[in-house]
């Protein structure tokens, strides 16, 4: 996985400063991030000072990253939309999804995982935070402020506690390399993003906060490698 990606489509941008989508939009404008950044809304318009594409396939170009924070029905079909497009990651923020406990919510699921193997997608999410990539200056998420760049990777299940560790990171002065919700781990999961993560030059610490391990053997074999190093 690539997690220093040239252009960033978001699926949802907002004018509306309340929404998750203008959040995510306003943090990737504002914090420092190089790359090429394309707000996507069916109503097109500017947002931010940006046009707004109807749909991705309205983009010209490659898109690295597709960030997702439309309501959870829309979520597949736009997917889809990415994969013919050939956007290779994609993090979905939606919720809606198998947390809810309903047929409805885990159809929703099972047909994100559908189309991520059919399309060979590296799709984080659903109900996730987003992700942060502070040596690149990439916020691709919903939280507040960017982090101080460092060598700790650092992966959370949950979204609360993960804002809660980057808060209390602030005043000690901690730096991280990655941030990365997992939300639901439909495609991605926790070894995934170890793999990327005890490759990458700029990190030389892991922290993890899981509620689930999606693979214990190849976590097990995976975190006995990572730490002897």
């Amino acid at each position: 996985m690539d997690f220093s990606p040239r252009s960033i489509a978001v699926f949802g941008a907002s004018a509306d400063a309340q929404k998750v989508g203008h959040a995510v939009l306003h943090n990737l404008l504002t914090e420092g991030y190089a790359g090429a950044v394309y707000p996507v809304n069916p109503k097109g318009g500017v947002i931010l000072e940006k046009n707004v594409a109807k749909t991705v396939s309205a983009i010209p170009g490659d898109i690295d990253l597709a960030v997702i924070a439309t309501p959870a029905p829309t979520v597949p079909a736009i997917v889809e939309e990415c994969g013919k497009k050939g956007v290779r990651m994609i993090v979905v923020i939606s919720a809606g999804f198998s947390e809810t406990g309903t047929p409805e919510g885990k159809e929703a699921e099972r047909k994100l995982q559908t189309l991520s193997e059919q399309y060979r997608i590296d799709l984080i999410g659903p109900n996730c935070l987003g992700i942060i990539r502070p040596h690149v200056k990439m916020n691709a998420s919903f939280a507040k402020g960017l982090p101080r760049a460092g060598n700790v990777a650092l992966l959370s299940q949950s979204g609360a506690i993960l804002v809660g560790m980057l808060d209390a990171a602030l005043p000690l002065h901690l730096g991280f390399s990655l941030v990365v919700s997992l939300g639901n781990k439909t495609s991605v999961d926790e070894c995934d993003v170890l793999e990327t993560a005890a490759d990458d030059a700029d990190t030389k610490v892991i922290g993890l906060y899981l509620e689930s391990v999606k693979r214990p053997w190849r976590f097990r074999e995976l975190s006995a490698r990572i730490a002897s190093k």
